[in-house]
């Protein structure tokens, strides 16, 4: 069975792996987008799941969804899961968390700081 790939998927976001996986654990189905009411996870070739942080006005809103399916309901939360085309519906409700992008400014004064610290690194540890 095919994971589909978060990373490609969905390049704008963070992608986190599970935290019950290894540090060198490099497995596609243990990835997922944390948001700022829970986390959406791969469940299937065709399938993304969502797991809210907890009960309330996000999970019924998720739940409430026509594209979403409840498949675990407790006093913690809501999974559900849900079809790759119907992301963007989620998305807006759970909001996941964007992948920090720097300017092209930014970019340029990382590499002269980095440049300066592997040139002189006895220079900066004395400052």
């Amino acid at each position: 069975m095919d994971c589909p790939n978060l990373r490609t998927l969905y390049p704008q976001f963070k992608i986190d792996r599970d935290p019950s996986a290894g540090p060198r654990e490099q497995d596609p189905w243990n990835w997922q987008i944390p948001c700022q009411f829970g986390h959406v996870y791969p469940h299937g070739p065709d399938l993304l799941g969502v797991s809210t942080n907890s009960r309330g006005a996000i999970a019924k809103r998720i739940a409430a969804l026509d594209c979403v399916q409840v498949t675990q309901d407790g006093s913690d939360g809501i999974n559900a899961t849900f079809n790759l085309a119907d992301a963007n519906a989620v998305f807006a409700i759970i909001k996941p968390r964007k992948r920090r992008r720097l300017s092209d400014d930014q970019k340029a004064a990382a590499v002269a700081r980095f440049s300066l610290r592997k040139a002189q690194p006895s220079a900066i540890l004395a400052a």
